[in-house]
């Protein structure tokens, strides 16, 4: 008869020692039984690095495989890895979103310093105008020394739609402005006044879309105490011909 063990190894064991005698039919079938199991090769695989083991389970019936431990064990692999990876996407996302954020305020400021420097040219320009000077050359000459136009593809590249077309707008209007120059309208002159005050105010709502999109808060022109953005009511010149022609 099979000695009493607690657990299949020490059957297995017992067995090979030649402790049990496999004597009676019973004692043999659970010999032949034992024995297949103890023969048994362990079955071994990787999944992502992970190695699972699992022997065969020894049942009255027969030998087969223990799947829940084998499903449970793959189970919780999966969801390890899953995890790692969606935190490595966030991680990844979170980096690709600061770079853009980075990029863009740098591409929003050097847009706007860009157009100041043009304007100031502009300014210039349109106060003391000499005759000898090519005021279309010149005045075209003020955007490009500024580096208006390679800053203005950078906006494109990185800006967000609503900034983007709020620097369109102003540089449209720069050009209108560089424009009245080109033809030689004089700093005070009504010419240069009509051009003048709609660039100020789409500066001024390229500043507003900037500021909205990266810190979400409005401005308008009640903050400063105006009544609209454009300037005319702080123009000298425009507050002398409205009361010239009130």
């Amino acid at each position: 008869m099979l000695p009493f063990v607690h657990t299949d190894a020490e059957q297995g064991a017992a067995l090979r020692s030649g402790a049990a005698d496999p004597a009676t039919p019973s004692a043999m079938t659970e010999y032949a039984a034992a024995a297949a199991w103890t023969a048994a090769p362990v079955a071994t695989c990787a999944v992502h690095g992970v190695v699972l083991r699992c022997r065969p389970s020894r049942r009255a019936g027969g030998v087969r495989m223990q799947w829940g431990t084998l499903v449970a064990t793959l189970g919780g692999a999966v969801i390890a890895i899953s995890g790692t990876v969606l935190a490595d996407r966030l991680r990844t996302r979170q980096e690709v979103d600061r770079g853009l954020g980075a990029r863009r305020r740098e591409a929003y400021i050097d847009f706007i310093a860009a157009a100041g420097a043009a304007h100031t040219q502009l300014r210039r320009l349109a106060q003391a105008p000499d005759a000898s000077t090519d005021l279309e050359s010149a005045s075209r000459a003020a955007l490009t020394d500024a580096r208006l136009y390679e800053v203005r593809e950078r906006l494109f590249i990185d800006a967000g739609a609503t900034v983007a077309g709020a620097g369109q707008a102003m540089f449209e209007q720069l050009r209108a402005l560089r424009s009245a120059v080109a033809a030689g309208a004089p700093l005070s002159s009504p010419t240069f006044h009509d051009a003048y005050h709609p660039y100020i105010a789409s500066v001024w709502a390229y500043r507003v879309a900037v500021r909205d999109e990266l810190e979400g808060q409005p401005l308008v022109p009640a903050v400063f105490g105006w009544h609209a953005w454009d300037g005319k009511e702080r123009c000298p010149l425009c507050n002398r011909d409205l009361a010239g022609t009130g």
